[in-house]
């Protein structure tokens, strides 16, 4: 699927001009001119602040090319990334997911002491999915920024928001390699109603930030067609694990099983919660001949899977 099928017209038509030299040259010319005229707000709390540097921008040793953002998910760069869309206040507020958590659905033990260990849920129950991870935990500034990148179009945060997920795949998965990269799809009719698929916008240039840093040094493919979901629901918002897996049980489906077969899997979403939603994508692409699916999201609430 084209990616410009998954996005506004506006927004397709600035991702072009921003992809001439021209528009490049002009943009940072006009950068610290837009900036002094019409002061960035952050994004989180809503406050006029003085940003960091683009983290899609920066060379050297900064964010993108270095250890920094690579090595751990509470390394400086993670913050330097934050900073280019949330004030000083409120980058604090992004709690990183960290150790211990569970091995299958990565949900973190409070206490932050001892190995990482199954859950309850887990040691009682075989998952569809091989392993899921998150960046964060759902609450304050996660669950801001995701609420303003997907409620209120904020599609600008697709970006930063992709290079955490990037640098989170780069670190999980680089010695552990998948063969297809599957944004968790929408039905059409909430595409048509939102006007873009945040999974999707999350993992769109993530074959230019391997090409950037030489990460990961293995191949994957993105596909934004191969999964689709094929019955509509309404928000799943507030149900409980069980409402939730009955609404989305047989749900998605695979348009193209060739292009799964016996192939390793990596779901990307925003959010995990229950597990419901990567249940019922992870059986429709084991049923279609994946050899197994692994999750990344970019928060995932701390209270396990209700």
């Amino acid at each position: 699927m084209r990616r410009e099928s998954l996005m506004r017209p506006h927004a397709v038509l600035l991702e072009k001009a921003r992809s001439l030299p021209a528009g490049k040259a002009v943009s940072r010319w006009w950068a610290p001119f837009r900036d002094a005229l019409f002061p960035p707000r952050c994004l989180i709390c809503r406050v006029f602040h003085d940003p960091r540097p683009d983290p899609d921008q920066v060379r050297g040793t900064d964010a993108m090319d270095g250890p920094r953002l690579f090595k751990t998910p509470s390394a400086d760069g993670m913050a330097h990334v934050l900073g280019s869309f949330a004030c000083p206040a409120c980058v604090p507020e992004f709690i990183p997911i960290a150790s211990p958590l569970c091995p299958v659905c990565g949900v973190m033990f409070p206490g932050g002491q001892g190995p990482d260990h199954l859950c309850p849920a887990c040691d009682k129950t075989v998952r569809a999915f091989g392993k899921a991870r998150a960046l964060g935990a759902y609450e304050q500034g996660w669950m801001k920024a995701v609420h303003r990148f997907k409620y209120d179009g904020k599609i600008q945060l697709g970006r930063p928001l992709g290079l955490l997920l990037f640098s989170a795949f780069c670190r999980i998965w680089e010695t552990d390699p998948v063969d297809r990269i599957i944004p968790v799809p929408l039905h059409r009719r909430r595409l048509k109603e939102r006007g873009f698929n945040q999974a999707w916008l999350m993992v769109r240039d993530w074959p230019r930030y391997s090409r950037k840093t030489g990460r990961p040094g293995f191949e994957y493919r993105i596909s934004g067609d191969v999964l689709v979901r094929t019955r509509w629901e309404r928000s799943q918002t507030g149900l409980r694990k069980k409402e939730r897996a009955a609404g989305i049980r047989d749900a998605f489906a695979v348009k193209s099983p060739d292009k799964v077969n016996g192939e390793r899997i990596l779901l990307v979403d925003d959010v995990h919660t229950t597990g419901a939603t990567a249940e019922a994508c992870a059986t429709a692409l084991t049923r279609a001949g994946a050899r197994q699916v692994d999750v990344l999201t970019l928060a995932r609430t701390l209270s396990g899977e209700r």
